[in-house]
């Protein structure tokens, strides 16, 4: 009777036996998943991984420096907090530099390598791992290097560094992955690009006016080039007489011929021109005289303009309204803009949808570069 309660078939013992290597496997499985991200050390150790596909310490190491001085301003503009020895350590509100930075690093990572995953899968590239990023930039720089041998042409820099090459590749391999996407899961039609241009054209496509005035300047600085109290007082006196003459009627331009320190500024009456081209340069130098001169109309003439380094006036010669550059004309500057814009999107929606999986060991132990 006992014999026979434990007595199996043969199609029981094979059931147990499966059973029993399906555990097995599983057990295996488990313990892979664990210990995969010890596989390997130094720059070739996973730090994460995104649906499957590592994450390298080198890639990390790469992000955690390109967000590292933008982790330093924050901190510095939102807690005042200055970089020193206990800076990265020590808990600023309810944030520590050291996590905030390795989190845009990871974060990065992750857009890096969604990017790289959705290249491999348009067949743009065949291998993403970071042994075969390596390996590329190691015959990148040998090709270079002979190729300077042979006194052959050499494009950009003659040895790579792994940031440069890093972004270097990233970008080739985006401009292919935008190309194929407008092909396929991207599309851009011309309805959809006109409504693109009538939406940024303010903020893109805006011509300036064109404005030209006249001007008669006179500076602070002394004989050393540095400012001085006694030159800005005696500039002040002379802005006063030239104010007071203008009262009077007298010509804008004989004055400024008389009274400009400079003899281009005195034979050109101190023409200046703000337009499109000029945007830059006003906004870092001539803010003050373009918004003064954007007031007049042709023919006015502003009061005293006090700048950190002269006082002012101007005249306004001539001011033509804004326009907009022509929808034929900045066609593929459209196009190039909304393929961004909408790449930015289809990326957005690739990592919400990621799996990243992450190595809290290699993590805690990354250091500050």
């Amino acid at each position: 009777m006992g014999k026979s309660a434990i007595r199996l078939n043969k199609r029981s013992r094979l059931r147990l036996l499966m059973v029993g290597i399906g555990a097995v496997i599983l057990l295996g499985a488990v313990f892979f998943v664990r210990d995969r991200f010890a596989e390997q050390k130094g720059d070739y150790g996973i730090a994460a991984t995104v649906d499957g596909e590592s994450v390298s310490v080198g890639e990390l190491k790469h992000q955690l420096l390109l967000a590292r001085s933008e982790t330093v301003m924050y901190f510095l503009h939102t807690y005042g907090a200055a970089e020193d020895d206990s800076f990265w350590t020590k808990r600023y509100g309810d944030e520590v530099p050291r996590q905030v930075l390795l989190r845009k690093a990871l974060d990065r990572s992750v857009r890096v390598k969604v990017e790289q995953l959705e290249a491999k899968r348009k067949g743009l590239v065949d291998d993403i791992s970071y042994a075969a990023f390596r390996s590329g930039l190691v015959q990148e720089n040998e090709r270079r290097q002979k190729a300077v041998e042979q006194q052959q042409a050499v494009y950009g820099p003659v040895q790579y560094t792994e940031d440069v090459y890093h972004e270097y590749v990233r970008s080739n391999m985006n401009l292919a992955l935008k190309a194929a996407l407008i092909q396929g899961d991207m599309p851009i039609g011309e309805d959809e690009l006109r409504k693109h241009y009538e939406t940024m054209r303010d903020e893109l496509y805006k011509e300036e006016g064109r404005i030209t005035i006249e001007k008669i300047r006179l500076g602070f600085f002394d004989g050393q080039g540095r400012i001085s109290d006694t030159v800005k007082e005696e500039a002040g006196k002379r802005i006063e007489e030239v104010r007071q003459k203008l009262s009077r009627q007298m010509d804008f331009g004989e004055l400024a011929e008389a009274y400009n320190e400079t003899a281009s500024e005195r034979e050109t009456r101190g023409r200046q021109v703000f337009d499109s081209a000029s945007g830059r340069q006003d906004q870092l130098y001539d803010l003050q005289l373009k918004e003064a001169a954007m007031k007049l109309e042709p023919g006015q003439i502003s009061g005293i303009i006090e700048t950190a380094s002269a006082y002012f006036i101007i005249k306004c010669i001539a001011k033509q309204s804004d326009a907009y550059k022509p929808y034929e004309e900045v066609r593929e500057n459209v196009k190039l803009n909304l393929t961004n814009v909408k790449f930015e999107e289809w990326i957005s929606r690739k990592m919400k949808d990621a799996v990243v999986e992450t190595n809290s060991k290699v993590l805690d132990s990354m250091k500050i570069l």
